[in-house]
């Protein structure tokens, strides 16, 4: 029997109030919520249940070995669960909210599925810039799974209905409130402890502007 997900499609503030309310609870059962961010839609779920992630794996059918980065509701949330440097702090207070993952160390005996990081201890995090995804994080406590609503390797999607293309019944619920602003991922970094970037990925924040702020920093020539 094929179960279509249920959609619910948010345009007002009170239709945010009062809807999101079934996301978060599909969320707290350890269901799987498509939900829209400031770069594409997401696949949320809990990132403290193995079987939600292990769910998140099987639907987008990825590779073992890859991370699922985490949103956050704030730089605090995430300092409970992963370790900041100078520099990494620095890029966080600047670009979050926005289209920059970071990817951190975890902290010893972190309480997240050790699926998330696939056992290397240290993974990406991000505040989106959007108040549906804003909202429904700090609703479920704070984390959420932010992986793309795709199948991996395929076209990450800017609508509902993309993501629903793809994934169809594979999901609990689908939160439809338009296309996303960015229509891009976000850009994935690492900086080391000398100041070093490493650069995972080029999205919706261009290298050149993260490069000019640190040079106004004085951490680059």
């Amino acid at each position: 029997m094929i179960t279509i997900p249920q959609v619910i499609r948010i345009t007002t503030e009170e239709d945010l109030q009062e809807k999101l309310k079934i996301a978060v609870e599909t969320v707290k059962k350890g269901g799987l919520v498509v939900f829209p961010t400031d770069t594409v839609y997401g696949l949320g779920a809990t990132p403290f249940s193995d079987k939600a992630v292990e769910r998140i794996l099987k639907v987008k059918k990825r590779p073992p070995g890859k991370h699922i980065p985490l949103l956050a509701s704030s730089i605090e949330k995430v300092m409970e669960i992963a370790v900041f440097n100078k520099y990494s702090l620095t890029l966080a207070r600047k670009f979050w909210p926005g289209p920059l993952t970071l990817v951190l160390p975890l902290r010893d005996r972190t309480p997240i599925s050790p699926l998330i990081h696939s056992g290397t201890m240290e993974n990406g995090f991000r505040i989106p810039k959007n108040k549906v995804a804003l909202t429904l994080i700090k609703d479920c406590g704070g984390l959420l799974t932010g992986t793309s609503a795709n199948i991996s390797g395929r076209k990450s999607p800017i609508t509902a209905k993309e993501a629903i293309d793809q994934l169809d019944e594979m999901v609990d619920l689908v939160i439809d409130a338009g296309e996303t602003e960015l229509k891009k991922p976000s850009t994935i970094i690492k900086v080391l402890n000398d100041g070093s970037l490493i650069i995972l990925r080029e999205g919706a924040l261009s290298i050149s502007r993260i490069i000019s702020f640190l040079r106004s920093q004085g951490w680059m020539k």
